[in-house]
């Protein structure tokens, strides 16, 4: 298949086997691109090139180094149940019903679990 890249394909040995299948696939090869985000940061990104009609997964290190994802180190929190209270406080008004008529059906083949 003529992948028309402007950059030569390199060989490469690794064996990808997708999340949740039994079947491996097999690269034809790499190739490092310049990959720029329309956030205007660009970075070298490695990618596997398949013979397969796939979509191209960036991983979490090309996401950081594009500025797609941002790792935090802290959060801020709240410091007592009465400031969560008082931040969310329409999520603890009312009995907690949903209006109008719910059905819910279980499944009688499966046995009931009590978590504790």
């Amino acid at each position: 298949r003529n992948l028309r890249l402007k950059v030569p394909l390199k060989t490469t040995n690794v064996k990808l086997l997708p999340y949740a299948s039994k079947f491996k696939l097999h690269p034809v090869g790499t190739v490092t691109l310049n990959c720029a985000a329309t956030n205007g940061h660009s970075s070298q990104v490695d990618f596997v090139v398949l013979d397969e009609q796939v979509k191209p997964i960036l991983g979490l290190t090309d996401c950081v180094n594009l500025h797609l994802v941002k790792r935090l180190d802290a959060i801020n929190c709240l410091n007592s149940k009465e400031e969560v209270m008082k931040k969310y406080s329409e999520v603890f008004k009312g009995v907690g019903c949903m209006p109008g008529k719910h059905h819910i059906t279980l499944n009688p083949q499966i046995q009931p679990v009590i978590n504790s």
